[in-house]
Order: C-alpha cells, then sequence, then structure tokens
C-alpha cells in the first residue's frame, strides 16, 4: 500500500498579508483578476513573481507565483463571504441577536479594492429613493401624491445614512396615507 507523504501545512503571517494587501492595492487590476489594455499573461505572471519574491522577504513561509495567487483568491473569497453574511443578516426578519461579523482592517482595505460596496449595495431606486450624483441638486419623487417631498442624496453614503433616508420615507409616506385616509373619511 503506497502512502501518501502529507505536505507541511504553510501558514501566512501578519506582515506577508499585510504586505499582499499593499501590493494588490496598488495594482487594482490585477488585484480583481483583470488585465489592462495591452498587458498580456506573460506579463502578469512577471508582476506576481516580482510579488512572491518581495512578500517571501517577510520571512517563512515562502511560496511560489501560483501560490500566492492561490491565497489571495482565498482570502479574497473569505472577505466576500464575510460581506454577503452580514448583507444576509441586514435583510433578515425576526428576532434575536445580531450576527454581523466585523471586518478587520485588512478586509476592509480589501472590500475598497474590489468594491463589493457598490455589488451589495447598488445605486439605484431604494424604497422611492432615486441615488443621483454629487452635482446634482435634488431629485422630484414620480409619486403624484407627496408632491412636496425632495432627497438629495451623496453618490458615496454610508450605511447609517441610507438607513436613516429609508425610515424618513416610510415616515412620510405613512403620513401621506393617513392624509389621504382623511380625505377619503370626509368625501
Amino acid at each position: 500500500m503506497i502512502m501518501a507523504e502529507k505536505l507541511p501545512v504553510k501558514i501566512t503571517n501578519s506582515k506577508q498579508f499585510e504586505r499582499l494587501v499593499h501590493l494588490m492595492q496598488s495594482n487594482p487590476g490585477i488585484a480583481r483578476g483583470t488585465r489592462t489594455f495591452g498587458q498580456n499573461k506573460i506579463q502578469n505572471d512577471e508582476q506576481w513573481d516580482a510579488f512572491a519574491t518581495e512578500i517571501n522577504s517577510f520571512g517563512p513561509p515562502n511560496r511560489s507565483r501560483k501560490e500566492w495567487q492561490r491565497v489571495w483568491i482565498n482570502y479574497k473569497a473569505k472577505t466576500k463571504k464575510k460581506i454577503s453574511a452580514n448583507n444576509r443578516n441586514i435583510r433578515t426578519t425576526g428576532g434575536g441577536p445580531s450576527e454581523e461579523q466585523t471586518l478587520s482592517a485588512l478586509e476592509q482595505v480589501i472590500a475598497d479594492i474590489l468594491h463589493t460596496d457598490v455589488s451589495v449595495n447598488p445605486p439605484g431606486n431604494v424604497f422611492g429613493i432615486v441615488e443621483m450624483d454629487e452635482d446634482e441638486q435634488n431629485v422630484e419623487p414620480s409619486c403624484s401624491s407627496s408632491p412636496n417631498i425632495s432627497i438629495t442624496v451623496p453618490k458615496k453614503r454610508q450605511k447609517k445614512n441610507i438607513e436613516e433616508m429609508k425610515v424618513d420615507m416610510l415616515k412620510s409616506k405613512t403620513l401621506n396615507n393617513s392624509a389621504i385616509a382623511q380625505n377619503l373619511k370626509k368625501k
């Protein structure tokens, strides 16, 4: 019977992770797995070879270009999974404690590099709020029952800010619905 030889487990140290993320931050095209116009696979591989040499200088474990690419892909996937779980947690209904997982500083940088905030929470209509560029002044809602409401939404916003706007919009809809109900009672 042939016994398979176990390979030693390589555990990346924190300095190597920091350097990897910094290099990816400096090279967002490579970080996203896309090549810039005119760059071929050989140039991309040469860039990863340079990254591997630099990251390996921060101590063991030493890895090849392909191994560092795999580490980056796994780290991206882990971060995306955590962001997805947080997004799912926000949208769940029912009681119970929040199961939100906080992102580390490096994971937050990865989220910024990959623009996951846009993919998780894309711009567009949210509870009747139309998001516009910063240079546009106001947005008139399309609902004819509330002509006096105008909302300005900055292009880049915090999650807390959008939640407050949702609550405000729901309050205004409630007020409009109660006004309509009172008009119907009078008739």
